[in-house]
């Protein structure tokens, strides 16, 4: 007979570690007692599939949630991003527009040939030894 070591430092013999019980196949209860255990099996292994296929709908649920999420705020950027595109014309369109105004205000401030123009164009003015002409209708 071999022996060996267990955890326990108690020696046991090979055959007491291997050896199954011996049960005979036409015992009375081991048929219903082996369908049973299979049932049983079967049942585990439906719960268990189950639980995995619950969890992964909950999976599919919060990916599907995330994306569209994430679709919607692209959406929401992609308009703000066109809404500051117009908004930065317009700022510089304006900005052209001060500068050619203040050049103007420059130019009526120093410049006698723009200030009788001005003068001019906006009051109607004239020389002093200019005629003026009226057209008769």
């Amino acid at each position: 007979m071999i022996r060996t070591k267990t955890s326990t430092y108690r020696l046991k013999t090979i055959s007491q570690q291997i050896a199954p019980r011996a049960v005979p196949v036409y015992a009375p209860g081991r048929v219903e007692a082996r369908e049973q255990a299979h049932s049983r099996a079967i049942n585990r292994q439906n719960s268990n599939s189950s639980r995995w296929m619950i969890f992964a709908a909950l999976l599919v649920i919060t990916f599907v949630f995330c994306a569209l999420l994430n679709i919607r705020s692209l959406s929401e950027m992609q308009l703000e991003q066109q809404r500051q595109n117009v908004l930065s014309v317009e700022v510089k369109q304006i900005q052209d527009a001060n500068t050619a105004l203040a050049d103007e205000i420059k130019n009526l401030r120093s410049d006698p040939a723009t200030i009788e123009r001005a003068a001019r164009q906006r009051l109607n003015m004239v020389r002093a030894n200019e005629r003026i002409l009226v057209p008769a209708n």
